[in-house]
């Protein structure tokens, strides 16, 4: 697999970041052993996966550069508390609960901000 210089040098700081998931930077250790020749068998024994997972990173590296070994978006369970309510519920939390209560407990909250 061809890498420009510039592609080798982003990969390289994705591996030396401290602040990239460990995911990310496992994949572009598996590109920079791509670009060194390396086939995907080779890759996945090293990393114990599958062949076929290291030839789909390195379809999306080809296709995206680096964006392409970010995850990408999970669709999921959306939000039940929406940040306005998470903003009330902090605030509350960092008073002091009412009288007769020593802390705030889950119900006491609930009743207070009427959720």
């Amino acid at each position: 697999m061809k890498v420009s210089k510039k592609q080798r040098g982003e990969l390289e700081a994705i591996v030396r970041s401290r602040s990239c998931p460990a995911s990310e930077s496992l994949r572009a250790r598996m590109m920079l052993l791509a670009a060194e020749g390396e086939s995907n068998r080779q890759i996945a024994l090293r990393f114990d996966i599958k062949p076929q997972v290291v030839g789909e990173w390195r379809r999306r590296f080809e296709q995206s550069g680096c964006e392409g070994l970010k995850d990408r978006a999970r669709s999921g369970r959306p939000a039940e508390i929406t940040p306005g309510v998470k903003r009330r519920i902090v605030n509350a939390v960092c008073r002091k609960p009412p009288k007769g209560l020593g802390r705030w407990s889950v119900r006491s909250l609930a009743d207070k901000l009427g959720i």
